[in-house]
């Protein structure tokens, strides 16, 4: 879960960006830390992503940090992430993940399922002791659309995992960005900005499934269009 460091530093967590070890890590440190926490729905134990803005209203406007990753790998990352979860829920995804190609991915993921995405997720942030029933349907209906299995556990699909990484920070820059191929240098951050030594523990982390998907330029540029291009304002990619 997002949360604040020392009342001065906010932590954004965003999927596929190391989250779930930044999270245990600062949770099991030293450091003074304080959590997004609405209701009794909130609890530091749920691994959960809050969007930047809905941050500042509660923790104030502070300086914050986060992690970024290449856009294509942190989406084929967040795919594999959903099959997985799927498969050891008891579903059966359409398609083996090892048998996806750019033909499977261009041909399943509408326009209207991806504009789905965008529109329900922001539901997501403001769940409280009841699920809102907007958002788990589209989950029942993207899980059904993904997989043979028509008994459906509606919790199995999180549409987080795809969204670009810019949601999560309003399609603006964190205070302090990290790369995902250099964690080291965030552990350095917090040791000096702490005076205390900060490592991560290395968890949720499995071998990457290989797929039949190619990573050409019309790949990325489907990326790009169908899911990171609403958040920038100019003709720059994220990188």
């Amino acid at each position: 879960m997002s949360l604040c460091i020392d009342n001065e530093l906010i932590w954004v967590s965003v999927p596929r960006c190391a989250s779930v070890s930044i999270e245990k890590s600062l949770s099991n440190s030293q450091l003074n830390i304080r959590y997004y926490k609405k209701s009794m729905f909130f609890d530091k134990d749920i691994h959960l992503h809050i969007q930047l803005k809905t941050l500042y209203d509660y923790f104030g406007l502070k300086e914050s940090v986060c992690i970024k990753r290449d856009f294509v790998d942190r989406w084929l990352s967040g795919l594999e992430h959903w099959w997985w979860t799927m498969s050891i829920t008891g579903l059966e995804p359409i398609i083996p993940f090892n048998n996806i190609d750019n033909n499977f991915i261009y041909t399943h993921f509408t326009d209207e399922m991806i504009d789905k995405m965008y529109v329900y997720e922001p539901l997501y942030v403001g769940i409280d002791n009841d699920i809102d029933m907007d958002y788990m349907g589209l989950r029942h209906e993207l899980n059904t659309a993904f997989s043979i299995t028509k008994n459906i556990k509606l919790k199995t699909y999180l549409p987080m995992l795809l969204i670009s990484q810019k949601f999560w920070t309003n399609g603006k820059n964190c205070t302090y960005e990290f790369d995902f191929k250099d964690l080291n240098l965030f552990e350095e951050f917090i040791s000096n900005r702490y005076s205390t030594k900060f490592e991560l523990e290395h968890l949720n982390s499995r071998t990457k499934t290989k797929t039949k998907i190619v990573k050409d330029n019309k790949f990325e540029n489907w990326i790009w269009e169908k899911f990171e291009k609403r958040f920038i304002n100019n003709t720059n990619k994220i990188i």
